[in-house]
């Protein structure tokens, strides 16, 4: 099971993966009402338990975010 859940993880940061050149961005920022990927798919990540443990990531690392300040729905 925890193969799959990284594997699930993966391939959703795979969904919105893409380089593109700062001056790119930058004008897709003025035109597009859409976040750029890495916005997508960050800032929804740090609101799983699971990502957490899969991927060892600790206080202190930049996709921290404390329990407390994480979204749950149920």
């Amino acid at each position: 099971l925890e193969e799959q859940k990284r594997a699930f993880f993966l391939n959703y940061a795979k969904l919105f993966f893409e380089k593109h050149p700062d001056s790119f961005m930058i004008d897709r920022a003025k035109d597009d009402v859409h976040s750029p990927g890495h916005i997508r798919i960050n800032s929804v990540v740090q609101h799983f338990d699971d990502w957490y443990e899969l991927f060892d990531v600790q206080e202190g690392d930049a996709l921290y975010l404390a329990p407390e300040d994480r979204l749950t729905i149920w």
